[in-house]
């Protein structure tokens, strides 16, 4: 694969932010991880739709190179080790009450758009008419809001499609940079976050810069780009965790016939130095998550910038 440098990731990064609201037809409580429950429906919906072949796995597939299921969604079903093109989070926690009159958010950073934005629509609603966890709770898709830096546009409303998806957006669109000049950042682990070296070992402020450059390079390599920024070293940076700890956790896939490895660390870790250099790049991870299976929505971080030393409160 030819790829072309970039001296400016920010611009030559596309994305598209996708907005959908579910509606639950009777009141339920989220599972843990409600991210893996729907990935998987998603993806159960996407075959339905499109699979019209006897083969029980995608790998043995004669259409296999040419299906949106594994050369889009879902690489992994037939053992390609390619990115996933999307980050899936839920905007509200586990264990939530959903209703009504408190619906589900649900929000999809695609770093490559689905090759057919209707198809993607109606594999969605294909998969929350379904239901949705193990009581399967079926859901109406009130509606879906396509967002890529620039004007938000509907793209389905009341379970209707509207529109096409607007073009992908440079990435520094989507994000806002802070103000003044960051000595002191407090980053929180939200979700597990998985280490692909360095596995049971605590992580340091410098794994989770060299994870958030990873990973930033990986989805710039399946965009084509190559990125020529260099950071500083990562060592300019030091950290203090306040409640750092190892989560254990897996979740059966339906979907897959087996138990899907969710376990990593969570937790709160206090940065201080010269993190101006960073700024975009933590941002820009905000959006990526960081670590491995951020499709899961493993890896999701939140950001507290302070400029001033009095602002910083160490625990």
């Amino acid at each position: 694969m030819n790829l072309t440098p970039s001296r400016d990731w920010s611009a030559d990064i596309t994305a598209t932010c996708l907005y959908a609201e579910l509606v639950p037809r009777r009141p339920w409580v989220l599972p843990p991880f409600p991210e893996v429950t729907l990935r998987g429906a998603v993806g159960r919906a996407l075959i339905e739709l499109v699979c019209h072949h006897d083969a029980p796995l995608c790998r043995d597939c004669l259409d296999r190179d040419h299906c949106i299921v594994p050369n889009w969604y879902d690489p992994g079903l037939t053992g390609s080790a390619q990115l996933r093109p999307f980050v899936l989070r839920s905007l509200r926690p586990p264990g939530s009450r959903v209703s009504r009159e408190h619906p589900l958010g649900i929000e999809w950073v695609f770093t490559e758009p689905p090759p057919d934005g209707f198809l993607f629509h109606d594999a969605l609603l294909w998969a929350v008419r379904e239901g949705l966890g193990r009581e399967r709770v079926q859901h109406d898709l009130k509606r879906m809001i396509a967002f890529s830096g620039y004007q938000p546009l509907e793209v389905l409303a009341e379970g209707i499609s509207l529109r096409p998806w607007p073009a992908p957006g440079p990435l520094h669109r989507m994000f806002e940079l802070p103000g003044g000049d960051p000595y002191h950042l407090t980053l929180s682990l939200e979700t597990p976050f998985q280490l692909k070296k360095r596995k049971g070992l605590e992580p340091s402020a410098a794994a989770l810069l060299d994870a958030a450059v990873n990973r930033l390079r990986n989805v710039a390599r399946r965009q084509g780009i190559s990125i020529l920024h260099r950071w500083p070293p990562f060592h300019s940076v030091r950290g203090i965790w306040e409640d750092l700890q190892l989560e254990r956790v897996s979740r059966f896939s339906s979907r897959q016939g087996e138990r899907v490895n969710l376990d990593g660390w969570t937790g709160t870790i206090h940065l201080q130095g010269d993190l101006e250099p960073w700024a975009e790049l933590l941002e820009a991870a905000q959006l990526l998550h960081l670590g491995r299976k951020t499709s899961f929505g493993l890896g999701r971080i939140s950001l507290d910038w302070r400029c001033s030393f009095d602002e910083f409160d160490t625990p």
